[in-house]
């Protein structure tokens, strides 16, 4: 029995972005150096040109997020281990188009586990509803994640989360796609989360993960 426990996840207080990487197909190679306990987020917006696309979530993510009306768009997340470092994830497909955004998470502890909750997804032709997170009663420490995407060349501007996000990442291809995040781990309120209309295929999705 180890005399040196792993520290509870009560200690996870700050997160940065370690890195990223960006696909126009299927698969997605994810960055170099990942270390255990890194926490991945992964945006996969595919379009087919009739019909959806069908749901493809890459082998050992779990699905936060799943959005469809004409494309389809989903928000997925791992817990990293080391063998992530430069590995080839498959996603879904499109017959049209594909975008994927995957984000590598470092905190200053590793992440030993992951609950998810309070998810929201939308896509319209329209300017989406904004969604509230209901992260003010989830169990802390806890990051707040919203997905925004459009499709045909617009730029997704503004895209807002109240209270202030910690950061994001944007990936400018076929469709123009941004993940924000926010650490929540001494008092967690609800977040919201909202963007304009940039005339189609507008998605907004939203949720929170739990950090155990």
């Amino acid at each position: 029995m180890s005399l040196f426990p792993i520290l509870p996840s009560a200690a996870i207080s700050s997160v940065s972005l370690f890195a990223f990487s960006t696909s126009s197909s299927e698969s997605i190679t994810l960055p170099a150096n990942i270390l255990d306990g890194d926490l991945v987020i992964l945006y996969d917006l595919a379009e087919n040109i009739v019909g959806a696309p069908s749901t493809v979530v890459p082998a050992g993510f779990t699905s936060l997020v799943n959005t469809t009306v004409l494309s389809r768009a989903i928000v997925s997340y791992k817990i990293a281990v080391s063998t992530d470092s430069s590995s080839s994830k498959t996603g879904m497909n499109g017959s049209g188009t594909n975008s994927k955004l995957a984000i590598i998470l470092r905190f200053n502890e590793r992440v030993l586990g992951v609950t998810a909750g309070g998810t929201a997804g939308e896509q319209a032709g329209s300017d989406p509803s904004a969604q509230v997170v209901p992260s003010g009663s989830a169990v802390s420490p806890l990051l707040v994640v919203a997905a925004y995407g459009i499709g045909g060349g617009a730029t997704v501007s503004p895209r807002t989360m109240t209270p202030a996000k910690d950061g994001e990442q944007n990936y400018a291809g076929s469709k123009d796609l941004w993940l924000a995040w926010k650490l929540l781990f001494a008092s967690p309120v609800d977040v919201t989360v909202d963007m304009d209309d940039e005339g189609v295929d507008n998605t907004l999705q939203s949720g929170y993960l739990s950090l155990i």
